[in-house]
Formats: structure tokens, C-alpha cells, sequence
């Protein structure tokens, strides 16, 4: 019987630190893509017709997938408008997004920020560019040079948080968490297309933090942070789009075996994922 009852906290416990941890990977992955087409800036001197035509030629190239081409037909219009700077976003989005060539990305952000040094998406995709070569340091940089042009970019918010906390986990530094929970809270508060992102992240932040807190009354502080925000987060978001992950999840319950035992906060996670997942 002893182990009977030791198992019943250690599985759900087991289940519930990867799920939360896991879910930091699951909803980082959308939204650090780069702003949609309707964000790649303006330009003061507007395009001729024949050079709107061209430009209007490689977007549809783009959307349509030939990158190649769509590169091609945006340097022929860079050959006339060097000034054009949308036309370096769109170059460094097709290999930031679509071919993965961050280092590629990076040169055409940087042309382009040599023409308009200024310009908010250049500067967040830059910075988002290094983030994927691993150079965290660049990456917090320049996404704050974008934050501090334009303070409402609430994806460089979004992505700044993740920033800090990758850059926790790499340093070792508890503060970047801090920093990040609280760029979270500011996301969740303003923005609503990014809300249940960041409450997913943000409790997921919260599981690490208990994971590796020593005061119990802390750490039971933590998961039920964690907790609120989940079931928040799954409530904003819809079990739909949800059902996407959970064959993932539930892979989760039996790889890691790691477990740190709470006197509070089993039944309400487990009510939780049995309401929300099955």
C-alpha cells in the first residue's frame, strides 16, 4: 500500500514538470517568427508603377514559394531603389523564415538598417536572426533597439522574454527569469493575440522556478502561478488548437521520472489536463 500511495504523487508529478517545461518549446516556436506581411515598414517615396509591378512580382513569388526567384526580382529593384528598404526585409525574411539561412538574414537586415538605421522591423528581425545563430547577446541588442524605437511592437516584447529566459538558463542567472516574467505580464496585459502565448510560457517559467526553488512555500507559490496560468492560458486559447500538442504531452508522462513532491497543487493540475485534454 506504502507504494501504491508514494506512486500517486510521483507519476502526476512526473507528468506535470515536463508538460509545463515542455510547453515553453511548444509556443516559442510560432510567435518568434517574423511580423506578418502587413508589418514590413513604410517608405517615404513611394515605388513607380513599373517598380511597384516588380515588387508586387516578388511578394507573389514569395507567397507562392519560389524564393529564388522572389530574391532575384527584389535585387533587380534594389539595383534602381537602393533606398527601398522593404525590399531587404522581404530578402531577409525568405532566408530568415523560409530558407533558414540566418547569417544570410543578418546581411540583408544590415543593408537594409544602412539605408534606414531607424526602421523597427529591421531592427527586431535582426535581432531575431542572431537569436537562431545562438548569439543571445546580439539578439537582446538589437530587439531592444527595435522595443526602443517602438515601444507598442508587442512581438519584440514577447520575443525579448524568451530572449532573457534562454539567457537565464544559459548564464545561470535567476534575474533574466525575473526580467521575463515581467515582460510576460506586460504582453498578457496589452495584447491579446499574443496572451495565451505568454501565459503558456510564462507558466512554464514558473515550473522551472519551483523546479529549482528550496523554500516550500515558495516553491507551492510557484505552481500555483503555474497552474492559474495554464488553465488561463487554455481557456483564451481553445481546446482545439490545443489537441495539437497533446500527443506530445502525453509522450511526456513516461520519459522523465524526475519528480519534486508538493503537499498542494497535484488535484488541480491533474483536474486540469483530465477537463481540458480528454
Amino acid at each position: 500500500m506504502i507504494g501504491i500511495k508514494r506512486n500517486w504523487w510521483f507519476l502526476p508529478m512526473a507528468m506535470v514538470i515536463p508538460l509545463l517545461l515542455s510547453l515553453l518549446f511548444k509556443f516559442i516556436v510560432l510567435p518568434l517568427v517574423s511580423p506578418p506581411e502587413d508589418h514590413v515598414g513604410v517608405n517615404i517615396r513611394p515605388l513607380s508603377p513599373e517598380l511597384k509591378e516588380l515588387y508586387d512580382q516578388a511578394v507573389m513569388l514569395w507567397k507562392d514559394g519560389v524564393y529564388t526567384d522572389a530574391l532575384i526580382e527584389l535585387n533587380k529593384l534594389i539595383s534602381v531603389r537602393p533606398d527601398y528598404v522593404n525590399a531587404y526585409i522581404i530578402r531577409g525574411r525568405i532566408f530568415l523564415d523560409n530558407l533558414k539561412q540566418y547569417q544570410n538574414a543578418v546581411v540583408e537586415f544590415k543593408r537594409g538598417l544602412a539605408k534606414d538605421s531607424h526602421n523597427k522591423y529591421l531592427l527586431y528581425n535582426l535581432g531575431l536572426s542572431y537569436y537562431y545563430l545562438g548569439d543571445l547577446n546580439q539578439a537582446i541588442q538589437w530587439n531592444q533597439k527595435a522595443m526602443d524605437q517602438a515601444p507598442d511592437l508587442i512581438i519584440a516584447i514577447y520575443n525579448h522574454a524568451i530572449y532573457y529566459v534562454d539567457y537565464g538558463k544559459k548564464y545561470d542567472d535567476d534575474s533574466y527569469y525575473l526580467k521575463a516574467i515581467e515582460l510576460y505580464e506586460n504582453v498578457i496585459k496589452r495584447d491579446r493575440e499574443f496572451a495565451a502565448a505568454a501565459m503558456f510560457n510564462l507558466a512554464a517559467l514558473y515550473a522551472r522556478l519551483a523546479k529549482q526553488e528550496k523554500d516550500k512555500n515558495t516553491k507551492d507559490q510557484y505552481v500555483k502561478k503555474a497552474v492559474e496560468l495554464l488553465d488561463r492560458s487554455i481557456e483564451k486559447e481553445g481546446l482545439e488548437r490545443l489537441r495539437k500538442v497533446t500527443g506530445e504531452i502525453h509522450v511526456q508522462y513516461g520519459e522523465d521520472l524526475e519528480a519534486i513532491r508538493y503537499d498542494s497543487g497535484y488535484s488541480k493540475m491533474i483536474e486540469i489536463w483530465e477537463r481540458r485534454f480528454h
